[in-house]
């Protein structure tokens, strides 16, 4: 199975210094979700992790801070603006356990059997063989270790996501592609992302859903930093005028979602864990 033709790779090398200025913010909201990543593969101390698409660093550096000292941990990306990024923040952090290597997660340059486990958060999406993913994936861990991804569910559950990226679409005719919109959905359906790990050999499959309905205060620009990282070729475009334009549309579609003094939104995702037979 491989994806349309949008070149993911030039997208997040000129989206990576959104992604580093909102970090730190948007690393303590995801605190909890990249919790339950790590806890579904099976992460401890001293355990070696691989993390694939690890942009600037979430949830690398909070699996650094789980294995400890004695672990490691090996964040990977096809962007090497993204893991300059990260780097900084892993110092930043005190975080001494954290390497970095420029790949695609198609051919992973590692021996087989090296890692206790695999994550990958919000990348799976955008590999442009699924099925050599998940096969490199089992290759590189050790027997019995563990994978675990997590990919957006559908947009309908997804309203923090979407309904300020239709918003553009709408204004900007052209501008933003349907790859680029539906890119995050396409493992959104149960069952489809699990199936894919067993026909590459996997065994202990488990698939479940996360959902959240988090409540924002209206008016509050919580989609910029969105906008900003996942659609800054267009958004760097707009002058100031547009971008007013720009907020105005967001806002009067967020509307549909305002109860009281708030937004009440939609975030769903699958949750997908896979282990390498023994």
């Amino acid at each position: 199975m491989t994806n349309p033709t949008t070149d993911w790779h030039a997208h997040y090398e000129a989206s990576a210094p959104a992604w580093e200025r909102w970090a730190d913010a948007l690393a303590a909201q995801q605190e909890k979700i990249n919790a339950a990543l790590l806890d579904e593969a099976d992460i401890g101390t001293g355990h070696a992790v691989l993390d694939l698409a690890s942009g600037v660093g979430e949830p690398a550096l909070q699996a650094a801070r789980r294995v400890g000292p004695t672990g490691r941990v090996v964040a990977t990306d096809v962007s090497a603006r993204m893991l300059e990024a990260l780097q900084g923040r892993a110092r930043g952090a005190g975080l001494t356990n954290v390497e970095v290597r420029v790949t695609a997660m198609e051919r992973l340059p590692f021996d087989d059997g090296s890692f206790d486990a695999v994550t990958c958060r919000y990348g799976l999406m955008y590999a442009t063989d699924i099925g050599a993913v998940a096969r490199e994936c089992l290759r590189v861990l050790r027997p019995g270790g563990r994978l675990a991804a997590l990919v957006w569910g559908a947009e309908d559950a997804n309203t923090t996501l979407f309904v300020a990226g239709r918003a553009l679409q709408r204004l900007f005719p052209g501008r933003i592609t349907d790859d680029e919109m539906t890119a995050p959905l396409r493992y959104a359906t149960p069952g489809l992302l699990a199936g894919i790990f067993e026909t590459a050999g996997a065994v202990q499959l488990r698939e479940r859903e996360l959902a959240m309905s988090p409540r924002i205060r209206k008016g509050t620009p919580f989609w910029r930093p969105l906008v900003e990282m996942n659609m800054g070729e267009i958004w760097n475009t707009l002058d100031a005028a547009q971008r007013t334009q720009a907020a105005q549309a967001i806002e009067a579609a967020l509307e549909a979602h305002v109860e009281g003094d708030q937004y009440v939104l939609r975030t769903a995702m699958r949750l997908v864990t896979a282990q390498r037979a023994d």
